[in-house]
């Protein structure tokens, strides 16, 4: 490479830039203007591509000169659409006269040591963007908020515009420790009152489905098709998810900002965008913006709601984020995270849920190698089990609760624990699952000696309900010796344990086999224990089930 040549090029382009004057007269076809403008794209590229060889000086001409550029080509009369369309029908640019100034600003903005984030040593208090003197900032996000097919700004154009705004909220964060220009107001649109729009808010306006739709059938060598669809979407994710970290985390006036950003998200409906957006992309695409649904399900039952209301159960959708041929771990973990949460919150997603139709596929999933799936499908099930036996019968009917079985015997402790506490509550509101619990009996009682406190909290309260609803699995738990298995439990365990211990040895001494096992093993006895214990005599819920076993035991 001859860099002399390269760089009279540049300087050539940057000759172009800054000799350009609008004409008193705009026209369709003003060739001084397209120089400008091509001359724009080519010294940016330079910048980006060679910055070993070419290095821009941004001062006040260039500034001015940029400003001149955007002045004039708004200025000029709207040209005609089909030489843009090139065989289509939507007429986006391939390039328009607006990208080059749009790369230069992405120059300009990328930069952490450039003008426009200089301070004024003459002043004692200072803002951020105090260098930004021309408010490039300012006029890129006007740019933004007008672009649309008829604007002179390609889809490359709008993704650079996009990612001016990006560059600039990172360098907020960097160097003021601060993200208070996510909510600044900005230039409202015609008609809307001031305050109305803010940056965050204009962002998430650039998933609208008519925009997304234009690109996707826009070729995808000129910029747009699912390719072109996956690097518009990926930016304003990642803006999105940089919305969601503290730039301090000990400020409350930061945490402020994201109860802001969370509220403008909801009232521009992001999540209904987002989910509509998957349709537009490749499945390879899907998991930035899908760990943006699964943090806002949870964060919020509304963004739950509008999650399942914008279609995110709809079986294409949601059958695809689970497909563990097609899908990355991450992605399937996000989607398992989303079912889990709604199920969760409340038996009102029940149904639609259950009418994703996705049991086989959860079938599936327990067989994963990745202990964290086969560890979120046993959450998710405890939590279809929560509030009501809906999920029984398709439990059953698909075999859902082997997996469950399983999950109980494996090695993985994370898998373990919550395998327990989904097989608790597939036995908490009937008997319909016992028989297919049944084998699950040996793994409960083994886990009754995890080193996990939760682990063992879980498999103790499994076991209550497994005589909570009738006598099915009482033979099977005084085979496996249930009963003395939770007296010792009683006995040594932690005091914080021991109230659930009671409440399941109240369950059992329901039944005659059980109470005579328990009182010749020496219940009562460790019940005197419990009651003269400092650390649990004072327990009301010990107090309330102790007193229980006793009448239990009295009336036998």
């Amino acid at each position: 490479m001859n860099a002399k040549k390269v760089q009279s090029l540049a300087t050539q382009g940057l000759y172009a830039v800054t000799r350009y004057k609008p004409e008193k007269k705009p026209s369709k076809n003003n060739a001084q203007l397209i120089y400008a403008s091509a001359a724009c794209l080519f010294v940016a590229y330079l910048q980006r591509e060679l910055r070993d060889v070419v290095s821009i000086n941004v001062d006040n001409a260039l500034m001015d000169s940029l400003c001149l550029i955007i002045e004039g080509v708004k200025s000029v009369p709207n040209r005609p659409v089909e030489p843009r369309a090139l065989g289509t029908s939507f007429g986006c640019s391939e390039y328009g006269l607006l990208d080059g100034v749009a790369h230069i600003m992405s120059v300009i903005f990328s930069d952490p040591k450039s003008v426009v984030y200089m301070s004024d040593s003459s002043k004692r208090n200072h803002r951020f963007l105090e260098g930004d003197s021309r408010n490039l900032f300012r006029i890129s996000l006007e740019l933004l908020r007008d672009s649309d097919s008829k604007i002179e700004l390609s889809p490359n154009g709008v993704q650079t515009l996009l990612r001016c705004a990006q560059q600039v909220l990172q360098q907020e964060r960097e160097q003021e420790n601060s993200m208070n220009l996510f909510i600044e107001p900005i230039a409202p649109y015609s008609g809307q009152p001031q305050g109305s729009l803010t940056l965050i808010a204009l962002v998430c306006r650039h998933l609208g489905t008519d925009y997304l739709h234009e690109l996707h059938d826009w070729p995808e060598s000129r910029g747009g098709g699912a390719v072109g669809v996956s690097a518009h979407l990926t930016i304003i994710c990642q803006i999105i998810t940089d919305s969601f970290r503290l730039a301090n985390p000990n400020s409350a006036e930061d945490d402020a900002v994201v109860r802001d950003i969370q509220q403008i998200l909801y009232k521009e409906k992001l999540m209904e965008m987002l989910v509509q957006a998957l349709d537009y992309t490749e499945i390879a695409f899907w998991g930035t913006p899908f760990a943006i649904i699964s943090k806002l399900v949870n964060s919020s039952q509304h963004f739950a709601k509008a999650f399942v209301d914008g279609g995110g159960l709809e079986p294409n959708r949601i059958q695809r984020v689970l497909d563990v041929k097609k899908s990355s771990t991450g992605l399937i973990s996000d989607g398992l995270n989303v079912l889990s949460q709604l199920a969760r919150l409340s038996k009102d997603f029940y149904p639609a849920i259950h009418g994703a139709n996705l049991y086989d596929t959860f079938a599936v999933l327990f067989q994963q190698t990745e202990k964290e799936i086969r560890g979120k499908m046993c959450t998710l099930i405890g939590n279809l089990c929560k509030h009501s036996p809906y999920f029984y019968e398709p439990m059953s009917k698909y075999k859902l609760v082997d997996g469950l079985v399983n999950c109980c015997n494996d090695k993985d402790a994370y898998t373990q624990k919550f395998s327990a506490f989904a097989v608790g509550n597939a036995a908490f509101h009937s008997d319909y699952l016992y028989a297919d619990l049944k084998p699950s009996i040996p793994a409960i009682l083994k886990l009754l000696s995890s080193s996990d406190d939760k682990t063992r909290q879980n498999a103790a309260g499994a076991l209550s309900n497994f005589v909570r609803n009738g006598d099915q699995l009482v033979d099977k738990l005084v085979e496996y010796r249930a009963a003395e298995a939770l007296l010792n439990m009683l006995k040594n365990d932690k005091a914080s344990l021991k109230s659930i211990i009671v409440i399941t040895i109240n369950s059992f001494c329901v039944y005659p086999v059980f109470r005579d096992k328990l009182v010749s093993s020496g219940l009562l006895q460790v019940i005197d224990e419990l009651e003269s214990d400092p650390s649990t005599c004072n327990d009301a819920t010990i107090k309330k089930y102790v007193g229980r076993i006793k009448d239990r035991i009295n009336q036998g």
